[in-house]
């Protein structure tokens, strides 16, 4: 999974990947393998090749996503910015 993760964000470079449902790259969530994947983001988020060359965006649940990003001392640090969405009903999003 760490070697499929390098080639993901290697593909994204000059990009935007979207994570969506990012919080189930928490071990406690998406199962023991997401260490390898979580800290090939981070990695990969620090390499010369690719800092500051792609944007990515972790989409989830705001309390979910704040416990994934715990579980790597880095990771926190590789996202500079926080955005939330207010949830909206059914009837707001349908007249949209």
């Amino acid at each position: 999974t760490g070697k499929a993760t390098a080639n993901m964000m290697a593909k994204a470079k000059g990009k935007v990947l979207f994570i969506d449902e990012a919080y189930q790259l928490n071990p406690q969530i998406g199962g023991g393998y997401m260490s390898e994947v979580v800290d090939e983001i981070v990695k990969s988020l620090t390499s010369e090749n690719l800092r500051g060359k792609m944007v990515v965006i972790l989409a989830g649940y705001e309390s979910d996503i704040d416990a994934m990003l715990k579980v790597n001392q880095g990771l926190r640090s590789r996202f500079s910015e926080k955005w939330h969405f207010k949830d909206i009903t059914a009837a707001t999003a349908a007249s949209m």
